[in-house]
């Protein structure tokens, strides 16, 4: 039973932030891409955990080589008609203009920078693993393939999957990258911390 495409496009930056009495601040960056009967579903996926982790670019330009945060990770979420890329990140509320500049930054890098061939089985080996241990309940099973029967990509794509996350390429992770990375179009949700200092509370 296939369903209506929606290609959903933004045209600036849509923004809310809300502030409150905390030590940190908290973002959320979202960039529109694609449902998960789209072909480019698998390769965010794999993109998704070469950007975040331990190891992930992300985690070593944002945290790592900076400090600008505390935590700091992308996920691709999908529905049947579209998704985003979101990208989260925890800072104090005097490193969250610069740390969210630099999230873009790394993120929009996909476009030019290949991932490595360590980066991409890694990924590749993470992605599949995750999934295995995702469908070792009925409950789980039966709730995929209800929602990609629906939705156009089949409930067969639930056991198809790894495999097609087994062949996704480099080149693929930066066709995607450039078809959805646009990071001058994408919402910003906000909570500001303007509250004390952790160390003024110790």
């Amino acid at each position: 039973l296939p369903m209506p495409k929606s290609e959903v496009k933004l045209s600036s930056i849509h923004s809310k932030t809300v502030r409150r009495d905390r030590a940190q601040s908290a973002q959320a960056i979202g960039i529109l891409t694609c449902s998960y009967s789209s072909p480019d579903y698998e390769p965010l996926k794999v993109l998704q955990n070469v950007a975040s982790g331990m190891g992930g670019r992300l985690w070593t330009e944002v945290r790592d080589k900076r400090s600008l945060a505390y935590s700091v990770y992308g996920y691709q979420g999908s529905g049947a008609l579209a998704g985003a890329f979101i990208c989260y990140i925890a800072t104090s509320p005097e490193n969250a203009e610069k740390a969210r500049e630099l999230t873009l930054e790394v993120i929009s890098g996909f476009k030019d920078e290949p991932v490595s061939p360590d980066e991409l089985e890694m990924s590749k080996n993470y992605v599949r693993g995750s999934w295995a241990i995702y469908l070792q309940t009925n409950s789980t099973q039966a709730d995929l393939y209800g929602r990609w029967e629906l939705s156009g990509k089949g409930y067969q794509a639930v056991w198809e999957y790894p495999e097609k996350i087994r062949q996704v390429s480099a080149e693929q992770l930066m066709n995607v990258a450039n078809k959805y990375f646009d990071t001058e179009y994408y919402a910003l949700g906000m909570i500001e911390g303007v509250g004390a200092t952790l160390e003024q509370r110790e």
